[in-house]
């Protein structure tokens, strides 16, 4: 006689593959209705209004941080986007948020649609705010097989440079080269158009970088999670890292930097960078 349990496991298993269905689109469900909620406590276009506002005014820094307009970024990001800055306001935002809904797009496009449907929703405050996350995230995305995309990470937010010691856990010097190289670059071609900007900008990060003391213990975990990416082989660790290095956490947009992983993932496993599977390899492989 079969006892009960042998009985019964027929009947539950053919319904876990529709359970297994169901989850991920009821998970999406939640997140899109926790972001639609939290999108009324969060100003829109504040950010992209900053950006734009750099075409009309000559004192780029004259706003403290965390303040309206407050543009924190290098005078070459500034100087990137001023022929943008022609046009109106709307058309402004416009442009900005449909560039950033085609990055996000790519970077979620390995993923099936309830999942991809999580990381949109996710991203939802990024697009109303109009920060610079998703080109971030782009960015990092680019950046393993292309290095020189680290130099926006850099010259914008600053701290996320912390994962240039990627390519240093890899020994991968000629990437890190290009990465530092190509930062470089752009700012002497920056300062040779606006030196003054330049000496504006660093007094302007002396003047409001103190008070964090906390951002040293963040940057320290940053690294370790870059370390852990290096050594195992995981760049899409790299988002997560960078997210945690930021300065300025407790803003909903920031969690849009994470829309990388899917694509960094999806690399990782259709085409395994070469450099990193001999840096990781033991030293007897190598």
């Amino acid at each position: 006689m079969l006892d009960d349990a042998d009985v019964s496991a027929p009947s539950r298993a053919p319904h876990s593959p529709q359970i297994r269905a169901v989850v991920p689109w009821l998970l999406a469900l939640v997140i899109w209705g926790f972001m639609i909620k939290l999108c009324f406590f969060v100003n829109f276009a504040s950010d992209t209004h900053a950006y734009w506002l750099t075409g009309h005014v000559e004192d780029l820094y004259r706003n403290a941080p965390a303040t309206k307009d407050a543009y924190l970024y290098s005078p070459a990001f500034a100087q990137i986007v001023a022929p943008l800055t022609a046009l109106s306001f709307p058309a402004f935002y416009g442009l900005w948020v449909f560039v950033e809904a085609i990055i996000l797009a790519w970077l979620v496009w390995p993923l099936r649609t309830p999942w991809a449907l999580c990381v949109f929703a996710l991203c939802i405050p990024e697009l109303i705010i109009g920060n610079i996350y998703l080109l971030m995230a782009g960015a990092i995305a680019l950046s393993v097989k292309r290095p020189e995309f680290w130099s926006f990470l850099i010259l914008t937010k600053v701290t996320p440079g912390i994962g240039l010691l990627y390519f240093a856990i890899l020994r991968d010097w000629q990437k890190l080269a290009r990465a530092v190289f190509a930062t470089l670059a752009i700012v002497v071609v920056s300062f040779v158009v606006a030196p003054g900007l330049w000496g504006e900008w660093i007094s302007f990060m002396i003047d409001n970088g103190g008070g964090k003391p906390w951002l040293y213990f963040q940057l320290a975990a940053a690294a370790a999670v870059v370390v852990v990416a290096g050594r195992s082989g995981r760049p899409w660790l790299i988002p997560v890292a960078v997210l945690i290095s930021f300065p300025v956490l407790n803003t909903p947009a920031a969690p849009a930097v994470l829309a990388a992983i899917p694509r960094l993932r999806a690399q990782t496993r259709v085409s395994p960078d070469v450099d990193t599977v001999s840096a990781i390899a033991s030293p007897a492989q190598r």
